[in-house]
């Protein structure tokens, strides 16, 4: 059912998805305190890999130690360079580009070319900073903020569930794309379902009944349970099938969907589960990451194997066709956000964004912008 059943008012205004201004409130106030999407574990599978990307703007570096996972600063202690390129690489240390410094699994100076000409340094209490790395299954994250809460502790009740559909599960694809529109559009359009008719009229159809929505708006996250019941239709059959072959318990028949505040977005059900991670580069760029997932720990594997795989081309399929659909009209709602002049209002179908756009203003409230 839904939690409201009333019109809604915005709490964010429509130049909060454009403004220089707003968008430094995000990324003081809210991002540093975040858990962010850094890599999958098939990236820095082996001793001596590493990843490196961005975290709410800061060049990171995770690296596989001897099967241990530590995040880093890329950023060389000489003269700041960058010290490894975006991406994947293996390496036993990790080496600048710009003068040749080098790094060892600790964080320290492993290597200083020609270290005659620093007479006087203390190279050996110098450290790239250090972060904290967490992992759900095949997803690693990282926190740049040592007093935040860690990632199953900031869900609650909700961590032993995320163990149950990521835990065991290896990742079969991940997509990283780029779309000049801005962070929260993206989020917003994942949360809510009063555009599935007009935007999915041959993936999703019509409107689900009401009592078919298990909406639950929680202070650290929102979810939709579709709780209607299994039909008879030949996909619904199909899907009962992989799930009795495949699950070994069974917690919910159909798919959750579930958005962790602020950006990460959870979709799962028994036979797969997907992740996306908004990641906001400025006001109006935003890095968009997809990963698929299939279990593990299934039943009958040498058959159910074989479905699986077949499962997984259809499921990628699938998840192109949708994501398609919903870019197509992103660009749309940029381009009027930009320039409305009135607040707008939300349904009760809505009220995933309505309670998204209630956090976004608390938590960018108040405080020092420097």
């Amino acid at each position: 059912m839904f939690q409201y059943h009333t019109k809604l008012d915005p709490a964010l205004s429509p130049q909060d998805y454009s403004s220089d201004e707003f968008f430094e409130r995000e990324r003081l106030r809210m991002f540093p305190r975040a858990w962010h999407f850094a890599c999958v574990s098939g990236d820095i599978a082996r001793p001596g890999d590493y990843y490196a990307t961005e975290a709410a703007g800061v060049p990171i570096v995770v690296r596989n130690i001897d099967g241990e996972l530590r995040a880093f600063r890329n950023v060389c202690l000489h003269r700041h360079c960058r010290i490894v390129a975006p991406g994947s690489g293996h390496r036993e240390t990790l080496r600048c580009g710009y003068h040749g410094w080098e790094y060892g699994g600790e964080g320290e100076i492993a290597k200083i070319p020609d270290g005659r000409s620093f007479k006087g340094l203390h190279a050996k209490d110098m450290r790239l900073g250090r972060y904290r790395v967490e992992s759900l299954g095949d997803l690693v994250f990282v926190n740049l903020d040592d007093d935040a809460l860690g990632l199953r502790d900031s869900v609650g009740e909700l961590a032993s569930e995320l163990d149950h559909f990521y835990g065991n599960h290896r990742a079969v694809w991940k997509w990283v794309l780029e779309y000049p529109v801005n962070w929260k559009i993206i989020v917003e359009n994942a949360v809510e379902s009063y555009h599935v008719p007009v935007m999915h009229p041959s993936t999703f159809m019509d409107y689900k009944k009401e009592e078919h929505h298990d909406h639950r708006l929680e202070p650290a996250y929102t979810s939709y349970l579709d709780i209607a019941p299994m039909g008879t239709s030949l996909t619904e059959r199909a899907l009962r099938t992989l799930t009795s072959l495949t699950a070994r318990e069974v917690r919910f028949e159909r798919a959750k969907h579930t958005h962790i505040f602020p950006n990460h977005l959870f979709d799962y059900r028994e036979i797969c589960s997907l992740y996306s991670f908004v990641e906001a580069l400025g006001p109006k760029q935003t890095r968009f990451t997809s990963v698929g997932l299939l279990p593990n720990d299934i039943k009958a594997p040498l058959i159910t194997r074989l479905i699986q795989e077949m499962f997984r081309i259809a499921l990628t399929r699938m998840a192109r066709k949708i994501m398609s659909e919903d870019v197509g009209i992103w660009s749309d709602v940029q381009r009027g956000v930009e320039h409305s002049e009135q607040p707008g209002v939300l349904s009760c179908r809505e009220e995933r964004v309505y309670a998204f756009q209630q956090y976004i203003r608390s938590a960018t409230a108040g405080g020092a912008e420097s």
